[in-house]
């Protein structure tokens, strides 16, 4: 509820609890006072503001609405003349026959007074309090005083003509949002002192050009420069352990980043959506690339990741069309699923032994890719992981291997030759669909199972072996495989059939010895015209 400031005649009848001095020109400044707990006003060369004192003797600078705020209208001075012009804050205010070192401009102090041109901060200063200034849009320029250790959330957002800001050493923290909307600012520098740099601090601040972020920093916060459409290049100090999620995203003129020895850990979106980013420089020490960190930038074109990774996310580079080369270090252990997804230009990956797992999609649509050799410690693949290498010709997949995800190596349409483990045990859904280009598959010898479409419109296959363990073939597994000549089959008992295995029945059946009768009796192998013994 909105308190109404006492004039001077009620004052006057009001308990010796509050003093009053003596009414003058600006050198003899008017403080007028509600109840004791109670904003009070103020005025000082001509600007009449607002104030409380707290238990400790010391002065805040508040709205007059204090402590409520018209929230329906985003105000905080709903029926008060607004400060307009240059404003000043005096280092002291007088208080019950003391002079009271004002320590705080508080919370909503000057919400949306956009009148407002210039500020001047009192020496006395030590905290700046959350969304005070927020959107002051005729505020230019901006000097904090020596002393200010906190600035709170929000706390110059939207003062659109902010362009220069001078930020003392002492300051410990920016929180967040304290610059974010202020598109005037072009320069930043932080001064050492600043340990912690909050979410969005900076962000959508569509005209800033640099930033000198200086040792001593710890973290950067989620959004801190999103948006930053006129960023060019940033340098990471080595004290910054860990960079925030969606720091950077949408900096569009962003083209080169340099990471620093330190670095533990960089955040989902971090610099996804930066288009001109041609060049990263990645540490030791980094252990985490969080989810779509690099993706969307069109201009990366290789990639040199250091010793000490770990993980890399979810579409981490994924839909980065100008990436070439990758290098990943032994330490990986995790690809995530569409890490590398649709990055067409891409021709060579080398996966080092010590990578335990590779995603869903990890790979898929990389259309330039020519070959991959999988090291002996990844034993699964997971959902069509190289789905769509168009121009892929051969894999090794190696001993130990136990699971091949559906659509592993679907659409990979040059796929010639396949060397499969004998540690597999099933062929999954679709595995092998449209690799137009294989002309012979061994199944290994544990395979029990073929799932539906795992070799469907292979229509250059010619030679096909399957294994004595084979007890069940899935619907369409050899449908429009129209070049098939040779079916061998080692086990003795006819694999039970789904819909449509086969769209003809012109191949040769090699079966063992003393299983031709059985296979001729059968409702669908006996549609075969050759059906012969193996010697």
């Amino acid at each position: 509820m909105k308190k109404n400031l006492m004039t001077l005649a009620a004052v006057l009848c009001c308990t010796t609890m509050m003093v009053l001095t003596s009414c003058s020109t600006d050198d003899n400044p008017v403080t007028e006072y509600y109840d004791y707990d109670e904003a009070f006003s103020y005025t000082y060369q001509g600007q009449k503001l607002y104030y409380i004192v707290n238990p400790e003797g010391e002065a805040v600078v508040v709205s007059p609405m204090y402590p409520d705020i018209d929230l329906d209208n985003e105000e905080s001075w709903t029926g008060f003349d607004k400060p307009q012009g240059d404003v000043v804050i005096p280092d002291y205010v007088p208080f019950n026959g003391s002079n009271c070192p004002v320590r705080e401009v508080g919370n909503y102090a000057f919400l949306k007074c956009d009148e407002i041109t210039s500020i001047t901060l009192p020496t006395t200063l030590r905290s700046v309090g959350a969304y005070c200034l927020f959107s002051c849009t005729g505020l230019t320029e901006l000097t904090i005083p020596e002393g200010v250790t906190s600035i709170g959330n929000g706390a110059f957002r939207y003062c659109t003509n902010l362009k220069t800001i001078n930020i003392p050493e002492g300051v410990t923290s920016i929180n967040e949002w304290v610059f974010a909307n202020c598109e005037s600012i072009e320069s930043i520098t932080l001064p050492k002192s600043v340990s912690v740099l909050g979410g969005a601090a900076f962000y959508n601040d569509v005209n800033l050009v640099s930033v000198n972020l200086q040792e001593g920093l710890d973290s950067i916060g989620n959004w801190a420069f999103g948006y930053c459409k006129k960023l060019e290049t940033i340098t990471i100090p080595k004290s910054v352990t860990k960079i925030g999620d969606v720091v950077f995203y949408g900096d569009v003129n962003l083209v080169s980043v340099n990471l620093q020895e330190g670095l533990e850990s960089i955040g989902n979106w971090a610099f996804s959506s930066c288009p001109n980013l041609e060049s990263i420089t990645f540490p030791k020490g980094l252990t985490k690339i969080g989810d779509y960190a690099f993706s969307d930038n069109q201009k990366l074109v290789s990639i040199n990741l250091q010793e000490g990774l770990e993980y890399i996310g979810e579409w981490a580079f994924g839909c980065c069309e100008s990436l070439e080369s990758i290098t990943l270090p032994k330490s990986l252990s995790v690809i995530s699923g569409a890490a590398f997804y649709e990055d067409v230009n891409l021709v060579s990956v080398n996966l080092q032994e010590g990578l335990d797992s590779i995603g869903d999609w990890a790979f898929g649509r990389c259309e330039s890719l020519e070959s991959i050799t999988l090291p002996k410690s990844v034993t699964k693949l997971g959902i069509k992981t190289f789905f769509g290498c168009s121009s892929m010709s051969s894999i090794v997949i190696p001993e130990g291997m136990t699971s091949i995800g559906q659509a592993s190596f679907s659409y990979c349409e040059k796929l010639q030759e396949v060397l499969l483990p004998s540690t597999l045990t099933a062929i999954s859904e679709s595995c092998f669909e449209k690799a137009e280009m294989l002309t012979s598959i061994v199944i290994p010898e544990n395979v029990s199972v073929i799932d539906s479409f795992a070799f469907y419109e292979c229509t250059n296959l010619k030679q096909v072996t399957l294994p004595a363990a084979l007890t069940a073939i899935g619907d369409s597994v050899f449908a429009n495989d129209k070049s098939i000549e040779t079916i061998t089959l080692h086990c003795a008992v006819p694999p039970t059939l789904g819909k449509g295995v086969f769209t003809q029945y012109n191949a040769k059946l090699i079966v063992p010895k003393g299983a031709a009768d059985a296979y001729r009796k059968d409702e669908t192998w006996g549609l075969f015209a050759t059906i012969e013994e193996e010697e």
